[in-house]
């Protein structure tokens, strides 16, 4: 009995100790040993149904709290990105999806899991470019191909499940409270790693599109900068905010934007991308834009391969010039 006062006492401040270095011990990479990303990007249309009509029931909800863009206009610019973007997505260029303007001055986008997208007017002004917003539209398809909304419910499903078995078990206040300042950062967690995938997912469906794979980031460094820039990204890691935020920290977004944009590009190899990039990349990247990578890597690093171009270069060069047209 007293080992077990013991072991009851001390518990929860262990797990006090343990939840601010949480995230070290568990790492920044993703782990799906379900591989319920791979399901997710493969879905059929029986098992991509209840996501859309969820997505629908939400958007007669959403309808009464937003005021909509009634201007054509406005609204023709994202819905033709979304279009073009979808349109490049195997598996899912069959649907189609609706983007839905919202009047609203907050540099915002949102989903719901199904094929509507909704994008803010603030956010629409705050992209320069068809660039940079098809990163943010992107990104919100990212999250619906990839199943968040489903994989977010049942991981959270479980987890209060958990809580709850604890809770009746271990009758104990400090504990069973510590136990749900954790679920609640846990349940931060899975949403952070969700926006990472998207980030990664987003910059990718960009690119196939045929937009600038790093526009990403410079949306997020004029959405940085919007919040206050360094100072208030300092006044929200002392606060302790980033345990329990939704979403991760913007600079941290930036650079992982940059790294796929880079791998594209073929300024680095796949096998210099970190792991959490590489896993998601691994399962959206097509052979012809791998070989693609490959060979822009090569075109700028390697001098041999660029000495035999120029060769040929010059080759064609001289046969025009001895064969006019």
């Amino acid at each position: 009995m007293k080992v077990k006062r013991l072991i009851l006492t001390a518990l929860p401040a262990i797990i006090m100790i343990m939840l601010p270095t949480a995230p070290v011990l568990a790492g920044r990479y993703f782990k799906d040993p379900k591989n319920e990303l791979k399901k997710a990007l493969h879905r059929d249309q029986g098992q991509f149904s209840p996501a859309i009509k969820q997505a629908e029931q939400y958007d007669q909800e959403i309808k009464k709290q937003f005021t909509f863009e009634a201007d054509a206009t406005t609204a023709k610019r994202p819905t033709a990105i979304v279009d073009r973007i979808t349109d490049t997505i195997p598996n899912y260029n069959q649907y189609d999806f609706t983007t839905r303007v919202v009047r609203q001055d907050d540099a915002n986008a949102f989903n719901t899991g199904g094929l509507y997208i909704y994008v803010f007017t603030g956010l629409l002004d705050l992209s320069k470019t068809d660039d940079s917003l098809a990163f943010v539209l992107s990104h919100e398809i990212a999250h619906t191909i990839a199943g968040h909304h489903a994989r977010l419910q049942d991981n959270l499903m479980r987890e209060q499940v958990l809580v709850l078995i604890l809770g009746a078990l271990i009758k104990n206040k400090t504990f069973n409270k510590v136990i749900s300042t954790y679920h609640d950062y846990s349940s931060h967690k899975y949403s952070r790693n969700h926006e990472r995938e998207a980030d990664i997912i987003g910059a990718f469906y960009a690119y196939q599109a045929g937009y600038d794979p790093y526009a990403g980031a410079g949306f997020f460094q004029a959405l940085y900068q919007k919040q206050g820039g360094k100072a208030s990204e300092i006044l929200g890691i002392l606060s302790g905010s980033p345990l329990f935020s939704t979403h991760p920290r913007l600079r941290e977004r930036m650079k992982r934007i940059r790294a796929v944009g880079s791998y594209l590009d073929g300024n680095i190899l796949f096998d210099d991308l970190g792991p959490e990039v590489q896993y998601v990349l691994a399962e959206i990247v097509t052979e012809n834009v791998r070989k693609k990578a490959n060979l822009n890597y090569a075109r700028k690093h390697y001098k041999p391969y660029q000495s035999i171009l120029e060769k040929i270069r010059k080759l064609k060069e001289k046969s025009r010039q001895q064969d006019p047209e």
